[in-house]
């Protein structure tokens, strides 16, 4: 999988296998908390330890339907640039099909807010440890959680690689 800007409003991922895609294809589906308290509270996490204190309250009132409707809208963008995958190489016997996505830049800042908000949900639900989330990745999966934690490791690098691309814009201003 490659990431490269192609020109000034486009940046594409290339050489992306059926694999990859169903990784990418999961983005939208992995922000949603769910039921999990834990993976709710670290989306939404409240200005004060104290159930009772008034911010609390006016934050709930506030900021978190701002919040709820920006990811909400995030994730609604991720979900239409993820229609668009193109074929670019035919998969040969034995061999898999390879494909490209292309973003427009104006839509990378979306894609680090639900990036992100897949990262925490993921990391919360599987209650991963600082330790485990710091740890090199091991390239054995045993496990959904082995499967999950794969996930919060690539999309981090898809993180970093749109950064590099909003920080190539900010150099060139």
């Amino acid at each position: 999988m490659e990431i490269i800007r192609t020109n000034e409003e486009t940046v594409e991922i290339r050489n992306i296998d059926t694999f990859f895609i169903e990784l990418l294809r999961q983005i939208p589906d992995e922000t949603d908390p769910g039921d999990d308290k834990i993976a709710r509270g670290r989306l939404f996490t409240k200005p004060h330890d104290d159930p009772e204190d008034e911010l609390n309250e006016e934050w709930e009132t506030y900021v978190e339907p701002e919040l709820r409707h920006l990811f909400q809208s995030a994730t609604e963008t991720v979900s239409q640039d993820l229609k668009r995958f193109e074929k670019t190489k035919k998969g040969e016997a034995g061999e898999d099909a390879e494909y490209s996505l292309s973003i427009p830049v104006g839509h990378i800042e979306r894609w680090l807010n639900t990036l992100n908000q897949a990262r925490l949900c993921l990391a919360m639900r599987n209650r991963f440890t600082d330790e485990e989330l710091a740890a090199d990745f091991s390239p054995i999966i045993n496990s959904k959680r082995d499967m999950q934690l794969l996930q919060i490791h690539i999309y981090g690098f898809l993180q970093e690689a749109f950064l590099r691309e909003l920080d190539r814009d900010a150099e060139t201003d």
